[in-house]
Order: structure tokens, then sequence, then C-alpha cells
């Protein structure tokens, strides 16, 4: 069954049995904008800074991720209502996705994929289809895109459905006049040119309805009136195609040819091969030139910079530029003196007898209205900058758009970043309709097929995502690869792309020297680096993924030069090697991986790869230490956060440690890391590499921290055997070191297992000698996890029958609430959303569902805004629980699949285990038969697979 999303008039969500409106009090303006942008965007996560962005624009309030937090607690609220079933909103590290079930119709897309086949079926004259199509696309863009709701994004929705609808009415129009109704035609061309009255193409089907009617003067009237607008609006005339549409429309004679960028009006050749993916470039670009008199496109080599300048200026009009279109290249010149001597030869100018190259220049073009396309300037940056500068202050006419890898620094001159391609993220569909909306793989489709025509990607459509992913969308890079198709499968050159400077080393024979390899897109930018810049940028390949200037500044420092380093990251800024990328109030650096895995080929010798190593560690561990005196307290979402942004960096350094380099050092981060990865539900990466060190390292007190670390991650995945060798070994270890507060977390370990077990007892005596220790030593922390854990003893007695239940409820009770005190004044939030848990689970037991619901849904809330894996499982599987108690089998049962999604993720079969249990009796309380069968087959295979597996 289709799912239908409304994103305009009425806000709705429904499928056939039913739909709910979203335009009520309850969801908001910003909660309508949220659940809009997470519909559009439901393939991939989205950040959360994104997200707030998206709903504040500008205003994003200093307290935004509490804000953010209340109005998605509205949306998930308002989604839970039974109109509608299965959807839920997921948030891993930061991210929220929409999880919608079956086929997903949104209005908006909707309308611009029938525009897309509306132009199409004209094309093959098929006009009643057409006009079907168009008709319906215009319905749904004569709406409002989410009325009450406003913002930059949503005004950018609006701006672009109104766009929609202009370019539905003209294809309509088309479609009409094809049928013969002239009538209809003249209506939607009528109202196509009342929403944009400067539009002439808008005139020109106004004009053509009349004609076709028979009505020529209405048609001259129309074309007055067009001339008459664009000159008292835009001080021009209607441009040549306008004019040659209106005269044959009356049957004269053309006066000339459309104009052209060739000849005697500029020397632009066109394209050998169609511009992909880069449509909305080509748009903004072409508004942005008609603001600025200099324009210069910047960005790393192989983005596609030239090719993108080239699109725009071939769409430069006539009216703007009469007496032509010119490009300049320049990368072929080395001298920056004859910089003017070769604009002056692209423009048909002899070199000048006096030697004046740029003031004859100056005064050639002086009087002229042009555009001159300047490619390939950052080799000889000062000389074009001193060239612009000269001839647009003494050629009012002149305009240049200019592409370089480095901005020229003119006063007046926009500077406008090139992005690589949209690629696929590691979680995207592997369907390839879907891919293929993704620019990169497109691109790579697109040049595969000319390359090798007839193949067939859609077997290999995972592996095409991966090139074009890992190839990080550059345009080069990637028709460098689809070229290979010709002599190789997809999926080796899949495995080729760790050697990718070999693989994509041969390109075209008339491509320029320089783009005919990948290496030599790259030797052209390193060629032009200062020696203290070539240190840095080789130095900043040891980062995996992005990094601070804090960082850099430490792994990259030259007998403490920090200024030196500054600077020369700005210069690699500067010079698109690197990449900047702002968030909520900060800013991140990034290589891309070409050109990361470019700088490690060029560090020197051993002593500089060793030295840059040396630091990268000593940072990591700096920065994971910091990190763990901050998890309990009160900035713990943020450094968890910082950690997850690290998490690659820090990888990369336990990976160098662990080589033999320093062992002792890699597993102190280790160490270190352990609660991040508890938190965040990197389970069993955690343990995989607190095993690899204990393997290697033997002094007593950081062993004994490995060991307990090791335990706690893996009795978070129930395996339990390992768990207990890993308390004990470590508990012998710390009395063997009269370490008290140690002995207190290895017997809390032990002491957790027995209460798995059943041996509630030796527990209670367990955590009553550890909350000893806590008050003893004034440890607020030892003491109100003691507080938790004997509060879970005493619910398990309780629910046991082994003491009076009043009694013990009050007695759990109390303990929670002591807990929760001791943690709100740490401000341990983790802390803070446990007590609150399990102060929900035992609610019920004093018959109060209503406050059960309410503490678990604020733990819950917690444990989102922490990325808090294993609690955010517990919380939504208890509350799964209190919701198929009450009924509410729909909302049980998107709970339950959550917290079953959250397991296997996790690695924890047991639990995987009781999820399916659950959802198989929510399936039979529903009577849905098949899918109790479903479950039950994949409960009976989980448990042979656990049955037969050897012990961990």
């Amino acid at each position: 069954m289709e799912l239908h999303i409304s994103l305009t008039g009425t806000v709705s969500i429904g499928d056939g049995t039913g739909r709910l409106y979203l335009t009520g009090t309850a969801l908001g303006p910003r909660g309508r904008t949220a659940l809009a942008y997470l519909v559009l965007e439901r393939d991939r996560p989205v950040p959360r800074d994104e997200l707030a962005d998206t709903i504040w624009g500008e205003g994003v309030p200093p307290t935004w991720r509490a804000a953010l937090r209340g109005v998605l607690a509205r949306v998930r609220t308002v989604l839970a209502e039974d109109v509608v079933d299965d959807i839920a909103m997921t948030c891993v590290h930061g991210c929220y996705q929409l999880r919608l079930p079956g086929r997903v119709v949104v209005d908006v897309e909707a309308a611009a994929a029938d525009l897309s086949a509306a132009r199409s079926a004209l094309e093959h004259d098929d006009a009643e289809g057409a006009c079907r199509l168009g008709a319906g696309a215009v319905t749904v863009a004569r709406r409002r895109f989410l009325p009450g709701a406003s913002g930059r994004w949503v005004e950018r929705r609006q701006a672009e459905l109104r766009e929609l609808q202009v370019e539905a009415l003209e294809t309509l129009s088309d479609a009409t006049v094809a049928l013969g109704d002239t009538a209809g035609a003249l209506r939607a061309a009528q109202e196509a040119l009342s929403l944009q009255p400067l539009r002439e193409s808008a005139y020109v089907r106004v004009m053509t309805a009349h004609a076709r009617a028979g009505n020529d003067g209405e048609a001259l009237r129309t074309y007055e009136r067009c001339r008459q607008v664009l000159v008292e609006e835009l001080g021009a005339c209607p441009s040549a195609p306008t004019e040659a549409a209106f005269l044959a429309l009356l049957g004269t004679d053309t006066p000339s040819a459309p104009w052209s960028n060739s000849g005697a009006g500029g020397n632009l050749i066109k394209a050998l091969t169609n511009l992909v993916g880069r449509e909305g470039e080509v748009a903004d670009l072409t508004r942005l030139l008609s603001t600025t008199r200099l324009l210069t496109l910047t960005g790393t080599g192989g983005v596609g910079k030239s090719r993108l300048a080239a699109e725009v200026a071939g769409r430069a009009t006539q009216r703007d530029h009469p007496d032509g279109v010119w490009r300049v290249e320049l990368a072929g010149l080395s001298e920056a003196r004859l910089v003017a001597h070769q604009v002056r030869n692209a423009v048909g100018l002899p070199d000048p007898s006096g030697g004046d190259a740029l003031g004859s220049l100056a005064a050639h073009l002086s009087d002229r209205r042009l555009l001159l396309v300047l490619d390939n300037c950052e080799h000889l940056a000062s000389s074009v900058a001193e060239l612009i500068a000269h001839v647009l202050c003494a050629c009012p006419g002149v305009q240049a758009l200019v592409t370089s890898r480095e901005a020229l620094g003119v006063a007046g001159e926009t500077v406008w970043t090139v992005p690589p391609l949209a690629a696929p993220g590691p979680g995207a569909s592997q369907a390839f309709d879907v891919l293929l909306g993704y620019p990169a793989v497109r691109l790579f489709a697109e040049r595969a097929a000319a390359a090798a025509p007839g193949i067939d990607l859609g077997p290999v459509a995972g592996s095409v995502a991966e090139i074009c992913r890992r190839l990080d969308g550059l345009p080069l890079a990637i028709e460098l690869a689809a070229a290979r198709v010709q002599a190789m499968g997809v999926d080796e050159i899949v495995d080729r792309l760790d050697d990718r400077f070999r693989l994509l080393a041969s390109g075209p024979r008339g491509w320029p020297a320089r783009h005919r390899s990948l290496r030599a897109v790259l030797d052209w930018s390193h060629e032009a680096l200062s020696p203290e810049e070539h240190r840095v940028f080789r130095s900043l390949s040891v980062f995996a993924s992005g990094f601070t200037l804090e960082a850099v500044e430490v792994v990259c420092a030259h007998h403490d030069e920090l200024s030196s380093v500054a600077d020369s990251l700005s210069g690699l800024v500067a010079r698109s090697l690197v990449v900047v990328e702002r968030g909520a109030g900060s800013v991140r650096y990034r290589l891309l991986e070409t050109v990361r895995q470019y700088a490690a080929e060029r560090l020197g010798s051993d002593g500089e790869r060793n030295g840059v190593r040396h630091r990268h560690l000593d940072w990591a561990l700096a920065l994971a230490t910091r990190a763990e005196r901050q998890l309990d307290g009160p900035e713990q979402g943020a450094w968890l956060e910082i950690l997850d942004a690290e998490h690659d960096n820090l990888r990369t350094a336990l990976d160098w440690s662990v080589a033999g380099h320093r062992p002792v050092d890699g597993a102190r981060l280790a160490a270190t890391l352990s609660r991040f990865w508890e938190i965040r539900g990197h389970l069993s990466e955690g343990r995989a590499r607190l095993d690899t060190h204990l393997c290697r390292v033997w002094e007593p007190p950081l062993r004994a921290t490995l060991l307990t670390a090791a335990g706690i991650l893996a009795q978070r995945q129930c395996d339990r055997t390992a768990a207990r060798h890993h308390y004990l070994a470590g508990l012998a270890l710390r009395r063997r070191l009269a370490d008290r507060l140690g002995t207190v977390s290895a017997r809390n370990g032990l002491a957790n297992l027995a209460v798995g077990e059943g041996h509630l007892e030796t527990a209670r005596a367990c955590f009553e000698e550890n909350l000893a220790v806590g008050q003893e030593l004034d440890d607020a922390r030892v003491t109100a996890a003691s507080l938790v854990n004997l509060g879970v003893v005493t619910q398990f007695l309780v629910e046991g029958g082994r003491i009076d239940r009043a009694q013990g409820v009050v007695r759990a009770r109390q303990c929670y609430d002591e807990a929760l005190e001791h943690y709100r004044a740490l401000g341990d939030r983790h802390g803070i959303a446990l007590a609150l848990e399990n102060s929900g689970v035992l609610a019920p037991f004093g018959g109060d569902t209503v406050a059960a619901r309410r503490l678990l849904e604020e733990s819950l809330e917690i444990r989102r805004e922490l990325g808090d894996q294993v609690g955010i499982a517990a919380a939504t599987r208890f509350l799964g629980q209190l919701a198929m108690g009450r009924g509410d089998y729909a909302n049980a049962r998107s709970l339950q699949e959550e917290c079953l999604d959250i397991e296997r993720a996790l690695g924890n079969t047991i639990l995987v285990a009781a999820d399916l249990e659950s959802l198989a009796a929510i399936a039979r309380e529903t009577g849905d038969d098949a899918e109790v069968r479903r479950l039950d087959a994949e409960s009976t295979e989980l448990d042979r697979r656990l049955a037969t597996a050897p012990s961990r």
C-alpha cells in the first residue's frame, strides 16, 4: 500500500486506511519544517546541526540542542497517532532519520517527476500524456509549501515550487497547443506570465497561443508588452530567440540567425560530453553572474571548475554580452609577464608594437560589452589579478568568469567554491534506480555506457556507489574510473582503489596533460606550494578524517612554530587542497580521501613519517584523556560529539600503536575510550581492541583497567563467560595493588552478573559493600551507582516474592531517588537517564503506569541526546511493554522494532532473541499469523545458531 505525504496545502500523511493532518497546533510551524525536511531527506541520516539550521536559519538559539529535542518530541508525539502505522524516527550518533513503511509518494517529488515525464512525453509526440502529467504537476505546485511555516529553507522550497509551477504551466501550454486547444494553452501561458512577469518564454507561449488561434493582433500586442516591460524593468530589449519566435509566428523572415558564441561573437567551443549533475549549480551561477563583474570558481583539482564555467558561459545572452564570450586558457602558460599577451591572442588582437599589452588590451575593450572566461589561473594568480583589476576598472562593459584553485583577491570579486558531486553514503540503498538520484553515480553510469555500450550496472550497483563514494564525488576521478570498465569489471575497479593513482593513470588522448591522470591533477596543485606548506600538507595525511586547528598545531608543528602551521593551513585551504567544514559554532578541516592518499605518498623518510605518527598518538591520547574526565559530567554530550568526530583519527592512532611502536600508550588510549565505546554502542570494536592490548600489555595497573573495561563491554553483549573472566582477573590485580576504587569497579561487574543469574543475596552484599566504600571515600559516583544497583536487586526480590512488596517498592524507590540526586549534582546525564529508567520500570509495581511512561520517555530523550545505544534499546523495550499492556500495538511494535534493530547492531544475540519473541507476541495479539510464523522461524534459526556457536 502506498503512503501519501502532502507537504503543500493541507499538510498530511495517510494511506488507504486513514489520514493524519499535520497543520494543527500540536506540531507547530517548526515541527512541520522538521518533519518536512526529514521526509525529503529520508534516504540519509540528517546531522542535528543541519536540521537546526533548517528550522531556525540565522536565528539558531544558543540552547538549540534542547530546543531541537523539544521540536522533535512534538513530531514523535504526532506521528504516534494511530492513523498511519509504522512511522518511526531514529537517532544515531547525533543524526536523525525518518523511517517510512512501504512505497512513499511525496506530493512535491511526484509533481517534479510528473513535469519531467510530461516533457519526455512531448518529445515523443504524446501530447495527451503530456497534458495529463503537466496538469497534475500544476495542481500540486499551485498549493503553498508548508503553509504557516517560515525560514530560509521553507522560502527556498516555496520559490522552487513556484518555479516548478511556471515550468509546468509552460509545458501544459505546449501540450494543449499541440492538441489544438488554443484557449487552454493561452490560460496556462497567461498564468505562468502572471507568476513571472519578466519571463520571456511565457510571453512566447502567449504569442504562440494567440497566433495559433488566428489572432495576430493580440500576438503583436503581447510582443510589444514584452518589449516594454523588459525595457522599463531591465533596460534591455527582448532576446534574439524571442524576436525570432515572434517574427516566425507572423510568417516574417527572421532578420538573423540566433546569436552564437562562435566566430566573431566569441570563441567558445561546445563540449563533447554532457554536463551531469550540475543543474542547480549552473542555475545559481547564471543568476550570480548577473550580479557581479568578477566571478571566480574555486575548488580542488578535478572537481570540474572548467567544465562548469564553460556551461555557464555558454548560456550567456547576447543582450548582456553583445560583443561575445571569449575563453582564455592559461594552464599551458608558465611566464606571468605573458598573461596579457595570452588574453590578446584569445580575443584575436595582434601583439602591440609598443609593447604595452595590458594598456592596449584595455583600450581595445573599453567600449565593448563582453565576457572573458579565464581558465586555470592558479599558477599565475598575481598576474591574472593585476590584469583583471586593470581591465574591469578601464572597461565598464567587461565581465570576467575565472576558474582557479585559489581566489584572486581582487576588490569586488565573488568567490564560489565548486563542490564535489553528491555521492551515496555507506548506508545508502543499493537499488540502482535509487542510486541514480546521486549525480556522482549518474556521471559514472553515463561515462561507463559510453566506454562500454550495453553495460548493465544494475547487478553491481553497490560497487558503483562505493567507487563514487571513495573517489569523493570528484568528476575527473569518476570519469577516469568509468573509462576503465572497457577493460575490467566494476568490482575489479573497487579492489584497486587503494592504488588509485596507478589505476586512474590514463585519460583520453584529447584531454589536457594535467587531466590525463589523477596524479597529474594533484601534482599541478602540489608544485605551487611553499616548502612549509609542503611539510604541513604531508603531515596532514596522518588524519583519517576531519581535524581541528588545535590538532594540526600539535601534529604538524615544527619546532613549536604554531603560527607558521596556521598560516600554512590557511594557504592549503586557499589552494583548495584542504576543505573547510563549518558546523554550529565550530570549524573543522578535511582532506578528500584522494588528496589524503596523495599527501601520504609524499611523506618522506621513515623519520618524518614516524615523527608525525608519534605526535598524532600524543594528540589522540591527550584528547581522549581530557574526554574521559568529562564523560560522566555536565559536558558529556559535547565530549561525546567530539569523540564521534575524531573516532576515525583515534582508530588510526590505535592501529599505529599496536604495530609495535608504542603499545603501552596505545593501551592507555584504548582504556580511556572504553566508556565512549560503551555509551555509543561500539561494543564489538571496543572488545576487539581491548583484547588486542591485553595480549601486549602486562603493567599491573593498566592491565587491571583494561580487564575491567573489557568485562563491561562483554557484559553489555550478554557474554557472561568472558565478562566473568575479565572481572575476576581484574579484581585479583586490584586487590594486589590495594586499589579500593578499582576493586569497587570489578566487584560491581561481578555483582551485576550475579543479578542476571539469580544470585540476588550475593549481589546485594557486594553492592552494599561498594556503597560503604563510596560513602567512606565521599565518592558521589560510586555511591550513586551502588544505590541504583541496590534498587535493582530490591526490585527483583519484590518480583520474586522474597521480601514484602510494599516495603520493597518503597526501598527501591528511595535508592533510585537518592541516586538521581547524586547524578543531578554531578551533572551526569547518563546516570540521570539510568536512574529515571529504573524508576520508570519500578512504577508499575505500585500501579502507576502513567508515571512509568513519563519517566521512561524522559530517560529515552536523554539516551537519544547522548547517542547511548544500549540505553535507547532498554528504554524502547520497556516503553514497548507498556504500550502493549495498554493495547497500543502499533506503538509497541514500532518501539520493539527499534530496539531489535539496535540490539542487532550491537551484536547482542540473546536480547535479539528476546525481542523477536516480543514482536511475535504483538503479532499474535493483532492476529497477524503470517508475521508470527516469520518471527518464530527467525527465532528458531537464531536459537540453533546460539546452540552451535563456540563460546567466546
